[in-house]
């Protein structure tokens, strides 16, 4: 599978409509046992929330990426699960959300790169800077797979578990909230 998420919203944090783009290979054999090849194409153009189980008792790693770095909305209906520090949390971004499960025990990781549009790099990069500063939010990220890097104008992110990020910067994002579907670039490592 190739697969492609934007993210959307009308927030400061806007993340595009949900685009995943699989690509699929499907082997069939015929009567006289030939063997055909059938690629697939499917692109979903708008989903409700991502699915992404988190580490079974890492919760407090989860709170610093989506809440603390990404800047994620808590969603009301889950608050009690934040404040235990367990079970599923919802990261609202805009009209969107993550859906934040436990694993059982370990994290999935997105087999695709996740767009998200913000009109502005700069607090990113204080949140990051805060976190290089070793700021208590930021603590639970330290030994894990968080990272930032910049190429061009694109940040890329990775998330405590290997989930990969672009970030985006957009003058004007809820007008461009579709514009980036089909001219994502390609990243070494993905293929979009």
């Amino acid at each position: 599978f190739h697969e492609r998420l934007i993210l959307i919203s009308t927030m400061d944090i806007v993340v595009h409509s949900l685009s995943i783009s699989p690509t699929t290979t499907t082997t069939t054999t015929t009567s006289n046992h030939q063997e055909e090849e059938e690629e697939c194409e499917c692109e979903v153009l708008l989903l409700d929330h991502l699915n992404i189980n988190h580490e079974k008792g890492q919760q407090d790693v989860l709170k610093a990426f989506y809440f603390d770095f990404l800047g994620c909305a808590i969603d009301p209906r889950k608050y009690e699960n934040y404040i235990a520090g367990k079970k599923t949390l919802w990261a609202n971004i805009g009209m969107h959300q993550f859906h934040l499960p436990e694993g059982k025990p370990s994290a999935q990781v997105f087999s695709g790169l996740i767009t998200l549009l913000y009109s502005d790099f700069s607090k990113l990069m204080d949140r990051y800077n805060a976190y290089l500063d070793g700021d208590e939010p930021f603590i639970p990220l330290k030994e894990t797979e968080f990272s930032i890097g910049m190429v061009d104008d694109m940040m890329l992110v990775t998330d405590p578990w290997g989930n990969q990020f672009c970030i985006l910067q957009s003058d004007d994002p809820i007008e461009d909230r579709a514009a980036q579907v089909g001219s994502q670039p390609v990243l070494e490592g993905h293929d979009i």
